[in-house]
């Protein structure tokens, strides 16, 4: 009589491993990818979010105090904001953004000076900026 072996050869088990580790890498890498775009999304609608306070203060729909102070908070203007409490002065064709978290930007700045007029971020072109700033 014959004696049948029952379980899995050396090889298989390692073939089965190697597989596995294959599709583990894979997935962990698309998922670095999505956190990347989702972090990049952020801050493309901070930038987009400051470009329409600035608009709606410049053309008249500032509060009685910004005369005062000169200073608003970005979460009285925006509705979704999940930045804290960043504030925006202000100061002719630019404002300046201060308090901003240091984790949204990849540079870590917590300031930020656009000059709507030449459509400049911290004295840097937009695609300069971008590069600069994006995950």
């Amino acid at each position: 009589m014959k004696l049948k072996n029952k379980g899995f050869t050396l090889v298989e088990v390692v073939v089965v491993v190697v597989v596995v580790l294959i599709l583990v890498a894979i997935v962990i890498a698309r998922f670095g990818r999505v956190t990347e775009n989702a972090r990049n999304a952020v801050i493309h609608n901070f930038l987009k979010d400051c470009r329409t306070l600035y608009v709606r203060l410049s053309y008249g729909q500032a509060p009685s105090y910004i005369t005062v102070t000169n200073a608003v908070s970005l979460k009285d203007y925006v509705a979704a904001t999940t930045l804290g409490d960043v504030q925006a002065q202000l100061n002719g064709n630019s404002m300046t953004v201060s308090g901003v978290p240091d984790t949204l930007f990849k540079d870590k700045r917590t300031t930020l000076t656009v000059d709507y007029q030449l459509n400049s971020y911290d004295g840097d072109s937009e695609d300069v900026f971008l590069g600069k700033v994006l995950w």
